[in-house]
């Protein structure tokens, strides 16, 4: 059964999540990406029947309040919500920009991240940058000329925000509070992927043109990365939720 819950988190910002308490440890913790929310997972919690799980809704997203955003803001709410329901051992995985807060919790968490999961990895080093700063664009220069229309359309935020964006960056649901968090997460170094010890499972889209793929290359070949590369784009686990869930149950034992 799936129950959602709310909990303060360190700084009094309000978290939403999501909690199924199956049989089979440890818990995957699902970590969406920018503009997204809880129902990021809908196609894919459910093939994960008897597997305790966590969905967060990252801060100023969802049904999460506003508050300061940070990688290491948005790890240390996941963190809160794992002691809250007292779940030690994990599994983060990541999506997007949720990879980053997924690699984080591994770091400061080594002894109670199994594996690490993350899909369609955002960062510096391994997004194509010109194309990420050219949706980044589309957004804003779309908010410049969308919003002083919004009066006279009687939209909501939320609304005038949704219906413009989504078909420039495919992010429905996007708040204006979460442009400055893509943005801040594309400007990021490095995914810090070398410093995690755990085995590691990398999830991406063939047909992604936000991913350098030449950098996923290398990076697996640096490390001991199990890599799976499926026909789809940035949003593969949207878009393949069963071929992810294959990846995911065989890399987790399920």
């Amino acid at each position: 059964m799936l129950t959602s819950e709310f909990i303060g988190s360190f700084d009094g910002t309000i978290v939403h999540y999501q909690i199924h308490r199956g049989e089979k440890t440890p818990t995957l913790v699902f970590i969406h990406g920018a503009g997204s929310n809880h129902t990021t997972w809908n196609k894919i919690t459910p093939l994960f029947p008897d597997r305790q799980y966590v969905i967060v809704d990252l801060r100023n997203h969802g049904l999460s309040g506003f508050g300061k955003f940070s990688i290491e803001h948005a790890a240390r709410d996941v963190a809160e919500v794992l002691v809250h329901e007292n779940i030690r051992d994990f599994i983060p995985v990541g999506m997007s920009v949720g990879t980053q807060v997924a690699v984080e919790l591994a770091k400061k968490f080594p002894g109670r991240v199994r594996k690490l999961i993350l899909a369609s990895p955002a960062s510096r080093s391994l997004v194509n940058g010109s194309l990420w700063w050219a949706a980044i664009m589309k957004v804003i220069r779309g908010l410049s000329v969308f919003l002083p229309l919004r009066r006279k359309l009687k939209l909501t935020q939320n609304e005038a925000v949704s219906s413009f964006i989504s078909p420039f960056y495919s992010l429905r649901g996007m708040h204006l509070r979460d442009l400055t968090y893509a943005i801040e997460c594309s400007l990021r170094g490095p995914l810090d992927v070398a410093s995690v010890k755990v085995p590691t499972l990398l999830i991406t889209g063939k047909f992604d043109t936000l991913l350098n793929h030449d950098e996923i290359r290398r990076l697996v070949k640096q490390k001991n990365i199990k890599w799976w590369e499926l026909p789809t784009h940035h949003l593969v686990l949207t878009r393949a939720p069963k071929k992810c869930a294959e990846a995911i149950k065989w890399f987790i034992g399920d």
